[in-house]
C-alpha cells in the first residue's frame, strides 16, 4: 500500500487560509458560516488547525464532515427545460 505524506498544518496557514474565503451566509453540516470563520480567525485557527493535523494523523474524518449538498447553478437559459 502506497503511502501518502502530508505536511503539518500550521496556525499562520489557517489565518492565510481564512483571509482567502469569501464571506458568505451560507452554511455546512456544522452551521458555521464563512462570515463567522472570516471574522474571528485567532480565536477558531488554533482549534481547527488541531483538528485537521488529528484527523491527518489518525486517518479518521468524521462521517458528518464528508456530507455535500451540490446543488447546480443555472447561468443562462430556462432552468426548466431540459
Amino acid at each position: 500500500m502506497k503511502k501518502m505524506s502530508v505536511s503539518k498544518y500550521t496556525v499562520i496557514s489557517s489565518n492565510v487560509s481564512f483571509m482567502l474565503i469569501k464571506p458568505k451566509n451560507s452554511s455546512g453540516y456544522d452551521e458555521i458560516t464563512s462570515k463567522i470563520i472570516k471574522s474571528y480567525p485567532s480565536l477558531i485557527s488554533i482549534p481547527l488547525t488541531y483538528i485537521y493535523n488529528y484527523s491527518l494523523h489518525t486517518g479518521i474524518f468524521p462521517d458528518c464532515l464528508k456530507m455535500a449538498v451540490v446543488k447546480p447553478l443555472y447561468e443562462k437559459g430556462d432552468k426548466f427545460q431540459t
